[in-house]
């Protein structure tokens, strides 16, 4: 079973960066390459923050002990 789900895994990750490969470079000739690169990491922002407040538990604080 642990190998179908690395392998799904695998298929997707690889997919998306397929796909936003592509995307990126059509946007790229639309608006330009800086401004196509600004969107795509405003985009990743956007992701990772919506993701964070979404699912507050993947976010594991571990205390760590300090010497004085």
């Amino acid at each position: 079973m642990r190998g179908r789900v690395m392998s799904m895994m695998m298929v997707i990750l690889f997919g998306f960066i397929t796909v936003g490969s592509l995307l990126l470079g059509a946007l790229g000739d639309w608006i330009g390459v800086p401004a196509a690169l600004a969107t795509g990491g405003v985009v990743v922002v956007v992701a990772g923050a919506t993701a964070l407040v979404r699912a507050p538990e993947l976010v594991v604080v571990v205390p760590q002990a300090v010497e004085a």
